[in-house]
C-alpha cells in the first residue's frame, strides 16, 4: 500500500513540474553594457550590466545566475552570482554583475587591452535559478571596452 501511495505522490509531483515548465516562458537575459572598474597588477575587474525580461503573468525570484564567459572563443571566467534578483510580471529588470578576470585567462587579450583596442566577440552562457527549474541562457556579441 506504502508503495502505491508514494508512485501516486510521485507521478502527482512530476507532472505538476512538467506542467509548471510548459505555461512559464523563458526569462530573455541581454547583455547592454561592460565597463572595467578595477585593474590590478594581477586581475581586471568588470561590471557587466544585464538586462532581463520577463514574459510571464506572474513575478520571478531569481535566486541565482550561474554563468560562463568567453572572448574570441577562450574562456576568462565563470561563477555564481547569488545575490537574487526580481523580475516583475511583464517586465524587466537592469542587474549589474561583476567579474573578474585573472590576466592568466585573459591570454593574448592582454594586448588589445592595454593597446586601448580591446574589441571582441563574447559569448555568454549561463542558466539562472529560479526555485526548482534552472533556464538556460546563451548571448553572443561584440563588446568594446572604454578606459
Amino acid at each position: 500500500m506504502k508503495f502505491w501511495i508514494s508512485a501516486v505522490l510521485v507521478l502527482m509531483l512530476s507532472s505538476c513540474s512538467s506542467l509548471t515548465k510548459d505555461l512559464l516562458k523563458d526569462p530573455e537575459v541581454k547583455v547592454i553594457d561592460f565597463k572595467v572598474t578595477n585593474v590590478t597588477l594581477e586581475d581586471v575587474s568588470v561590471a557587466v550590466q544585464m538586462n532581463i525580461k520577463n514574459p510571464n503573468p506572474i513575478p520571478l525570484k531569481l535566486d541565482a545566475v550561474n554563468y560562463a564567459l568567453k572572448f574570441s572563443g577562450e574562456k576568462v571566467t565563470e561563477g555564481v552570482f547569488d545575490d537574487g534578483v526580481n523580475v516583475p510580471a511583464s517586465g524587466e529588470n537592469n542587474v549589474t554583475v561583476p567579474f573578474r578576470f585573472k590576466y592568466s585567462s585573459l591570454g593574448n587579450l592582454v594586448t588589445s587591452l592595454l593597446n586601448n583596442t580591446f574589441t571582441r566577440e563574447y559569448e555568454l552562457d549561463g542558466s539562472a535559478k529560479l526555485g526548482i527549474f534552472s533556464i538556460p541562457f546563451k548571448q553572443k556579441g561584440e563588446v568594446k571596452f572604454n578606459k
